[in-house]
């Protein structure tokens, strides 16, 4: 709106220029030659005035995108806390035995009350933290457009093709998968049904919790369960350790 508003101005001066140079001229009588020399020089002004208010507003529209992350990442405070530095082994969770000392429903500062396999939740590392503890959204939430199948599944880029393959065969997204141009292809959150982008979240914690295990050797059980083609399915892997 701004650079419509400038380069009307910029007409508008070109204009008034314009005429007071023809009337003066066509009065005297003056050379005709001259005069339209200068009606196409102030055309060419009025042309290179608007490149410049074009080309500044983009300019400053530039510096503005720049700004405000800039501005937002300067004046952010830190996510994590004072303390919560500690990192779990990576066996961790192991036994995912969740234990609640002290816990009452109240606005009090937070203590050591909330342990999994003995570890304090306010020590630890809260980027460790999401890596080890696995959950699966009621709404799942997928990548921008023209983000892949495989991106959409594994947004970290840990995980192989094949196992990425393997997982979408355990859900039953594979055929799916392959009839949409493969797992490479792009796709949109509109692209699956409502239960697809269930399934989908569910291979992605799948997904995970298999990345997990190889890290992590130990015997592993998963069982399915089916309701119709395609329909309703229960994926659950538990890690058990020897004490």
């Amino acid at each position: 709106m701004v650079q419509e508003w400038l380069n009307f101005v910029l007409d508008m001066i070109v204009m008034i220029l314009a005429a007071a140079l023809t009337t003066p001229a066509v009065r005297l009588h003056s050379n005709s030659g001259f005069t339209g020399a200068s009606l196409v020089t102030l055309m060419s002004f009025g042309e290179s005035s608007s490149d410049i208010v074009f080309y500044y507003t983009r300019l400053q529209t530039s510096i503005g995108a720049i700004s405000r992350p800039k501005t937002f990442n300067a004046t952010i405070k830190p996510e994590g806390k004072e303390g919560e530095d500690m990192v779990p082994p990576e066996n961790w969770p192991q036994h995912g035995s969740v234990e609640l000392n002290n816990v009452s429903a109240s606005y009090q500062h937070p203590n050591e009350g909330l342990l999994i396999d003995s570890l304090p939740l306010n020590s630890l590392d809260r980027d460790a933290l999401r890596q080890r503890v696995i959950a699966v959204p009621q709404e799942a939430v997928f990548l921008p457009d023209c983000a892949t199948f495989k991106e959409n599944l594994d947004a970290s880029g840990l995980s192989t093709l094949d196992e990425c393959k393997a997982v979408l065969i355990d859900i039953g997204l594979w055929d799916f998968v392959q009839g949409r141009g493969g797992i490479d292809a792009g796709m949109t959150s509109s692209t699956l049904s409502g239960d697809q982008r269930q399934l989908m979240s569910m291979g992605r914690s799948l997904l995970r919790r298999r990345a997990r295990a190889h890290k992590t050797p130990g015997p592993g059980n998963m069982t399915k369960k089916m309701e119709d083609k395609g329909g309703l399915l229960l994926l659950g892997e538990v890690n058990f350790s020897v004490d």
